[in-house]
């Protein structure tokens, strides 16, 4: 196990958890603070749903085919032109770092 970097109340994470890897492909990871979603749902069986403001989603399961999802905390980033943006941007420095 990897050593702690940064020590939250009541949690540890640990630097394989958040991906710091130097040539590491771009990832964000998120905290989910069970607060509500709202997101198109699609499965491998081809059922497709709207989920609209649901609480606490941190597993969604099929209603088609059963199958159990686990909602991921880690989030592939696709690296964009400024033209491929809405305008809502945040602005990362070294400085954000806690660690």
């Amino acid at each position: 196990m990897t050593s702690p970097v940064r020590t939250h109340p009541g949690r540890v994470l640990y630097q394989d958890e958040f991906n710091a890897e130097t040539g590491a492909p771009a990832s964000i990871f998120m905290q989910w603070k069970g607060t509500d979603i709202c997101g198109d749902f699609r499965c491998e069986c081809g059922l497709q749903v709207h989920i609209c403001d649901a609480s606490f989603v941190y597993h969604v399961r099929c209603g088609g085919c059963g199958s159990l999802y686990q909602m991921p905390h880690t989030l592939p980033l696709r690296k964009v032109t400024e033209e491929g943006t809405s305008g809502c941007t945040y602005d990362v420095s070294p400085e954000d770092n806690d660690g």
